[in-house]
């Protein structure tokens, strides 16, 4: 049987991620976080609902935590309660999030001490990947914490990459928002240049989105640029 998985976050994205853990066949675990709503929803799918951060350690080997900010993420590992106090050790913690490669460090050194290994997985492919499985997740990490944990992340994923030790996944997702700015501003650029130049616009984004310079950004982008 799968490891049961604590799951720290079910915001807009952790939500339906927990979803497809749990339709994968991955016993979950979550807490409340704010707003009831998504935990009490991934609890009539099956989960359950942890009283406190500690309990939900206590229960569960593998932790994600789908969290905005390195500011966050250190609370839920460092604060009272947290990963670094309750987590057990040769469980895994996971960030997912999109946080600082320093700060990243610092955790995984500081749970290491306690016998806890950490993964960082960023993800990418918005809201609309997280609901259908198709995410893209970079990974850093030691290979053999990645291989206990691959399973849970080919649940939420259709790429899982391993990118090398602690932090490259969080320097990979830099990199690849860094090129994803940097297409949306030459897009910015481009779409009303042509409409001042007289093309039509739907005509276009289509033509742009069908060329040898198409990114992603074009078919969703290019209709709100516009």
């Amino acid at each position: 049987m799968a490891e049961r998985i604590g799951f720290i976050g079910p915001g807009a994205m952790g939500a339906p991620m927990a979803a497809n853990l749990l339709r994968r066949g991955f016993p979950v675990t979550t807490l409340i976080h704010r707003n009831p709503g998504p935990a009490q929803a991934l609890e009539a799918q099956g989960a359950r609902i942890a009283r406190s951060r500690s309990a939900l350690l206590e229960e569960c080997p593998v932790v994600l935590a789908c969290l905005p900010t390195s500011a966050e993420v250190e609370e839920v590992v460092l604060g009272p309660g947290g990963v670094l106090e309750s987590g057990q050790p040769g469980g895994v913690f996971v960030d997912m999030g999109t946080s600082r490669p320093a700060s990243t460090r610092m955790l995984a050194d500081r749970l290491g001490a306690r016998g806890i290994a950490m993964l960082d997985a960023p993800i990418t492919g918005g809201v609309r990947g997280a609901r259908e499985g198709t995410l893209t997740i970079y990974v850093g990490g030691a290979p053999e914490v990645f291989a206990r944990v691959r399973p849970a992340f080919e649940a939420m994923g259709r790429t899982v990459l391993h990118m090398g030790g602690t932090a490259a996944g969080h320097l990979t997702k830099l990199l690849n928002n860094m090129l994803s700015l940097a297409s949306m501003a030459a897009l910015a650029e481009v779409l009303p240049l042509g409409v001042r130049l007289g093309l039509d616009p739907p005509l276009l984004v289509q033509a742009l989105a069908a060329g040898s310079g198409a990114t992603t950004m074009i078919p969703g982008r290019g209709e709100r640029i516009l």
